[in-house]
């Protein structure tokens, strides 16, 4: 069986789905990366059994006088080899009888030796979403992801908080995200849902693997469930996770509903100062201070190596209030949004601060601060 493929889609396709392979694995066909061909449609796929990456290609393949159709397991090693070819074209012949796969590109030519497909666990197909699934715009899922994933916890005894939690209701899906000292809860409209189950914990390293996937267009995703995964597809490529299984806390009993103390602040003044502030900030918690008087917001760090402090002119509403926080918390939800200004909820000193972008209602950050007695 001969026959041909240019090398930038047979490339990008191998470059997606490698990142499902496992990094160790005691399951050897796991290991590898399964190419189906079937006459011109070209199928990479590659899973953890955690994640699963399915690549295809419609028109992949180019140059044969038969009908082909095989599935062979390829070691990894085919990804780097195909950066690595001096030409545009790969030409390709696959001995089915030893699952060998001739390359040649050029001057250069590999042999590649494979191994039985048969043992492959079965991926979602992906390419197909059943009525009723979610369609997003790329573009729009990254941004919703990108507002709330920096918030998880990376602490694995804890794997409840290593995931978002997507809630979908009539209209709209709330994520949820939170590693125990901030909470960050993003809601947005949807379309289409019609699935029985509703509540899906999502691990944050599958998310991380899909916003590598997204692009920055208005390519549709669908998002639907399967058995007890979930299923990102849009054009030519699908990523399944499997769910996390944990119970999540319900997060609307930690939220406050009043506030002792608000202020409306530019975002990017406030995001400045507080990079600047953190310069100087130093030991786990990175503390820098906030105090609000007088219409004024100040931002200050004092620490071994020396002091900081910048003033900025604020709305307020409410009492006076000196808090401590942790800067990176503030840097990076303040990093995560494009509004103009944000309201600051702030609850005393030892209370929680709730911060919102003016320009989303259905967007807000919380974060306890720092005791410093």
């Amino acid at each position: 069986m001969k026959f041909t493929c240019e090398r930038e889609p047979f490339k990008t396709g191998l470059e997606l789905v490698e990142k499902a392979l496992p990094v160790r694995s005691t399951i050897p066909v796991i290991n590898n990366i399964l190419m189906e061909i079937e006459q011109k449609r070209l199928r990479f796929t590659a899973t953890n059994l955690e994640l699963d990456i399915r690549y295809q290609l419609e028109e992949g393949i180019a140059g044969s006088n038969q009908d082909l159709s095989f599935k062979v397991l390829l070691p990894p090693k085919i990804v780097n080899i195909t950066r690595h070819l001096p030409a545009e074209d790969i030409i390709m012949e696959y001995n089915e009888d030893h699952y060998r796969l001739n390359l040649s590109s050029g001057p250069a030519k590999f042999t590649l030796y494979g191994a039985d497909p048969s043992d492959f666990p079965q991926v979602n197909e992906g390419s197909a979403a059943p009525p009723g699934a979610w369609e997003i715009a790329e573009a729009e899922l990254k941004q919703i992801l990108r507002r709330v994933i920096f918030a998880l916890s990376t602490d694995e005894t804890r794997p409840a908080f290593n995931g978002v939690l997507f809630v979908f209701e009539p209209g709209e899906v709330t994520l949820t995200a939170s590693d125990t000292y901030r909470l960050v809860v993003k809601k947005t409209a949807v379309n289409g849902w019609n699935f029985p189950d509703n509540v899906f914990l999502v691990p944050g390293k599958a998310l991380r693997e899909l916003m590598k996937i997204l692009g920055d267009g208005d390519r549709a995703v669908k998002v639907f469930p399967e058995g007890k995964k979930l299923v990102f597809s849009l054009e030519g490529v699908s990523l399944s996770t499997r769910l996390l299984e944990e119970r999540y806390p319900d997060v609307r009993e930690v939220i406050p509903q009043k506030y002792e103390t608000r202020i409306q602040v530019e975002r990017k003044l406030l995001e400045d100062s507080v990079v600047r502030a953190s310069l100087l900030s130093e030991g786990i918690n990175q503390a820098i201070r906030l105090q609000v008087k007088e219409g004024e917001l100040e931002v200050s760090v004092s620490s071994e190596t020396g002091r900081m402090e910048e003033t900025l002119a604020v709305e307020q509403e409410g009492q006076e209030v000196e808090i401590y926080v942790n800067s990176r918390f503030l840097i990076d939800f303040l990093k995560s949004v494009d509004s103009k200004s944000i309201s600051m909820d702030f609850n005393g000193k030892n209370g929680p601060i709730v911060i919102r972008p003016l320009e989303d209602d259905g967007h807000l950050y919380m974060v306890l601060p720092i005791k410093m007695e």
